[in-house]
C-alpha cells in the first residue's frame, strides 16, 4: 500500500477561487482545478486518477505547483490571481497585442485604409492594415489576427 500523503492546505478563499475556475473556465483548467480540491480533501492519487482518467504523474505535477506558490491572498482578487497563475488560465502563447492603445491605432489604421485605397476583399484589406501597422511601429500581425481583431471589436461597438 503506497504511502499516503497528506492533504494539500488550501485556504477557503483558494477554495472558493478554484470552484470559481471550475465554472467559468475550459476544460483543461477546470481539470486541474479538480485534481487541486481532490488533493485538498485528501484523496489518494490512486483515487483521483480513476476518478478523472488521468496518470498520477499529472496529478503530482499540479501537486507540485500548489506547494511551489508562494502567494498567500488575503482577498478575492489575489486569490484568483495565484489560481490562475497555478492552473493556467493564462498558459499558452502570450498576446502580441497587449494595450488598448495598440488595439485602438490598428481599428484607426483599418479605418484610413478603407478611405485611402478599398480592397477588393476582407483579406486584402487585412493584409493592408498588416503592413501599415508593422510600419508604424506596431508588432507584426498576420492578416487573420487583424481580421479577429477587427471582428471582435466590431461586435463590441454594436
Amino acid at each position: 500500500m503506497p504511502p499516503s500523503i497528506a492533504p494539500l492546505k488550501i485556504s477557503i478563499l483558494e477554495k472558493r477561487a478554484l470552484e470559481y475556475v471550475i465554472k467559468t473556465g475550459s476544460d483543461v483548467t477546470r481539470t486541474r482545478a479538480k485534481i487541486l480540491l481532490a488533493l485538498a480533501v485528501g484523496k489518494s492519487f490512486a483515487k483521483i486518477n480513476k476518478e478523472m482518467g488521468i496518470s498520477g504523474s499529472v496529478v503530482n505535477r499540479w501537486r507540485n505547483r500548489w506547494l511551489a506558490s508562494t502567494q498567500a491572498p488575503s482577498n478575492w482578487d489575489d486569490a484568483i490571481a495565484k489560481v490562475e497563475e497555478i492552473v493556467g488560465v493564462g498558459m499558452g502563447r502570450p498576446k502580441k497585442i497587449k494595450s488598448v492603445e495598440e488595439i485602438s491605432a490598428i481599428i484607426e489604421l483599418s479605418e484610413c485604409s478603407k478611405d485611402q485605397k478599398p480592397s477588393k476583399s476582407k483579406h486584402q484589406h487585412n493584409k493592408q492594415v498588416a503592413v501599415a501597422a508593422a510600419q508604424s511601429g506596431l508588432p507584426e500581425l498576420s492578416p487573420r489576427t487583424i481580421g479577429r481583431l477587427l471582428e471582435k471589436n466590431k461586435h463590441k461597438e454594436q
